[in-house]
This record gives C-alpha cells, structure tokens and sequence, in this order.
C-alpha cells in the first residue's frame, strides 16, 4: 500500500493506486509512525494513485501539522487527483512538483 524510501534528506512515501476511505483508515496509523520516527521533511510519491478519497486528504492535513507545512512535498499528482486537491482547496496549501 505505501512503501518509504529514505533519500536525498527526506521520507519518500509511495502510495499505490486508490487512496480510497478504507484504504487510507488501514495505512494512517503506520503511515504517521514512520513519518513521526523519520524525523524528516516528507513527500508524497503518487505516481501510481488513480484515486484519491476525502480521508486522504485527512492524512496530508495531519502529516501537514506533523512535518511542518513547508516539509510536505506531493509530486506527481494525475490531473483528476489534482483537481480534486484543488476543489478542496489544497492546492493553496501544501507544496505540489513533478
């Protein structure tokens, strides 16, 4: 569901497919341990994600807080998960690259 990588000073999180509800309630948990035991700035790798919920939108506000919210980085974002992020309003807060 989410594999981390550990590089160039951050944790790069990759997540698969569909950030749905249920899949994110399963990954939040272990996802904010990881990121909370890294101790680094964090991006988010969503090269693979095709679907993305409300409830992730939950985890990115958290990991926000968490890192800083100049220390979460999403890259890769589809253009339909984009606007999604950008209905909600998200795309004014977190950093977004390629």
């Amino acid at each position: 569901m989410v594999e981390y990588f550990e590089e160039n000073g951050s944790l790069r999180c990759v997540f698969q497919r569909a950030l749905d509800t249920e899949t994110c309630g399963q990954i939040a948990d272990s996802l904010y341990a990881r990121i909370d035991a890294a101790k680094l700035p964090v991006v988010f790798d969503m090269q693979n994600v095709e679907i993305v919920a409300s409830a992730f939108f939950r985890i990115c506000l958290v990991v926000g807080k968490k890192a800083g919210g100049d220390k979460l980085t999403i890259k890769k974002v589809s253009s339909p998960c984009m606007r999604m992020f950008k209905i909600a309003g998200l795309d004014r807060i977190f950093t977004f690259a390629e």
